[in-house]
């Protein structure tokens, strides 16, 4: 892994980390700071996803890949509520995940294509709510585009509203969806069948 991203002209490697304790000294490096972590699902003492979990609540900007041979629904549920920004699988080739790493850093949320129909299985699915949140159509709009890997900026341009607004828009629709992240909002309107 450290040789296929050394091999990319645009992507540096500024550490490894064996474990789930090591990955998270890593993210609290003055010097090293990563902008993106590849992570897996299983990792000595501290697991993968609770690694993932503690790195969004301690480093919001440092985005999460997962990249396992796992692709159960409940690890891909999971990962999305810890805050992963993309879940690849481990059978991905080379270029697909640098490609990945590349879409996240810009701001975007990567499934591996092989896996993204399981996002809507019952493994994945949380027990209904009694009163299910509704989102406003220009909400809907603007998660559907932000499900799509649109940026605030691009999600704005495309709607004709300003960056403010759909940040405005995506703190109601946190709140509504009882989300703590872009990628969390989406899995759960997903699963509740609140987006086309």
């Amino acid at each position: 892994m450290v040789r296929l991203i050394e091999s990319a002209d645009d992507l540096v490697v500024v550490g490894e980390a064996a474990d789930g304790e090591s990955a998270l000294e890593l993210a609290d490096s003055q010097t090293n700071y990563p902008d993106v972590l590849l992570m897996d699902v299983r990792l000595p003492g501290i697991d993968g996803l609770e690694t993932t979990r503690r790195l969004t609540e301690e480093h919001s900007d440092v985005d999460v890949v997962i990249l396992t041979a796992f692709d159960e629904p409940r690890w891909i549920a999971e990962a999305v509520r810890a805050g992963a920004k993309g879940y690849i699988l481990k059978t991905a080739s080379g270029e697909e995940i640098l490609s990945a790493v590349r879409m996240v850093v810009n701001g975007h949320m990567v499934f591996d294509s092989s896996i993204t129909h399981l996002l809507d299985t019952e493994a994945v699915r949380e027990p209904p709510k009694r009163h299910e949140p509704q989102l406003s159509p220009r909400e809907r709009d603007i998660l559907t585009l932000a499900s799509k890997g649109f940026t605030n900026g691009e999600i704005a341009a495309e709607l004709g509203i300003s960056v403010q607004t759909v940040k405005t828009h995506m703190e109601r629709i946190f709140k509504r969806l009882d989300a703590v992240s872009r990628g969390e909002a989406i899995a759960i309107a997903l699963r509740m069948r609140l987006l086309d």
